[in-house]
């Protein structure tokens, strides 16, 4: 091959002039050549190596995603566990007292030794029984009172109550107003729906009670006294109504001083049918009844007091050996 620039023939495969070392062209063609050859493969390799990072990034993308989502269902089929007490103490603290007593016996069928679940379920009782009577005083249904503290069992929840060593008497704060839990002598419960100053019960009030007895009367189911409250007891204008357990559902009006009957108090029997059973008057002095008239039985053992001396037959009856007990208001008197 001939060399362009200086015309010395070269040998066919020679890739430079010898003589002036330029470039022979047909080699040149071929390096050109190769040259767009590998710019080519080259191109085809980037474009390759940017599809492959594309699929990586959609790839590592979708892993990620399943990874979240087997968590999330690891999260719902196997949810944290809860923390029973503090989710009853929330309840506690909302008000939501019945959903938060359940909480607390749960943690106590785990736990029957913690003390911080004992006290939450006997308070949540007590603050759900008394929105309760809270509402039926209000609506002045006083024997409804009594029969639903009665149906709840209030005295099991009190004797709990006294078993955790809470200090009585125990007033609630409810959206009706102040609500007490109170012990008699004998440490039976009874209810204080009314008005207060500070601790004292000072106003209108009602006390609710049920199955009491007394040394006359022997079981009252329910019973309800409302009225006048001065120096934290009854002092005033008092009405009480009380069921026995044999039938016996009497009305009581009079003025109470220190809780017990004073001057003229009537009594009025109340048959379920609504009529009146019997209507007396009879004198108290300082919650003992003056005797009008006095009746012996065979034994000797009672007399009957009657103020008016009407021809009913019906008279108030009061043993001998219990006169000097007095007449008057639940947990004040002897005789209800």
């Amino acid at each position: 091959m001939k060399c362009p620039n200086c015309g010395v023939e070269n040998d066919d495969n020679a890739l430079y002039c010898y003589f002036c070392g330029r470039v022979l062209p047909q080699k040149e063609w071929n390096i050109s050549a190769d040259t767009d050859s590998d710019l080519k493969k080259k191109k085809s390799n980037r474009i390759l190596k940017i599809m492959l990072g594309i699929l990586g990034g959609l790839l590592a993308v979708s892993l990620a995603f399943l990874a979240v989502m087997i968590v999330r269902d690891n999260k719902k089929t196997d949810p944290e566990p809860v923390d029973m007490l503090e989710l009853a103490n929330k309840l506690y603290e909302e008000k939501d007292y019945m959903t938060a007593a359940t909480r607390y016996e749960l943690v106590l069928q785990d736990d029957p030794d913690n003390e911080e679940a004992a006290f939450g379920s006997a308070m949540s009782k007590l603050y759900f029984i008394s929105e309760e009577l809270g509402r039926y005083v209000m609506d002045e249904e006083y024997m409804e009172a009594s029969e639903y503290m009665r149906d709840f069992l209030i005295n099991d929840q009190i004797e709990d109550a006294n078993e955790l060593g809470l200090e009585f008497p125990i007033i609630c704060e409810t959206m009706y107003g102040k609500v007490g839990f109170y012990l008699d002598s004998e440490d039976r419960c009874y209810v204080y729906v009314g008005d207060f100053e500070d601790s004292i019960r000072s106003g209108f009030g009602c006390i609710i009670a049920s199955d009491l007895s007394d040394f006359i009367h022997g079981t009252i189911e329910c019973y309800a006294a409302y009225g006048q409250w001065k120096d934290d007891m009854p002092n005033g204008q008092m009405e009480v109504i009380r069921d026995s357990a044999t039938d016996d559902h009497t009305y009581i009006k009079g003025t109470v001083k220190n809780g017990v009957w004073t001057g003229d108090v009537e009594f009025i029997g109340i048959g379920y049918s609504g009529e009146n059973t019997f209507d007396l008057w009879c004198e108290f002095e300082d919650g003992i009844a003056v005797i009008q008239e006095e009746v012996k039985n065979q034994e000797g053992r009672f007399y009957r007091i009657s103020k008016d001396g009407d021809d009913t037959g019906t008279y108030i009856v009061q043993p001998i050996d219990a006169s000097d007990m007095t007449y008057g208001i639940y947990a004040y008197a002897d005789i209800m």
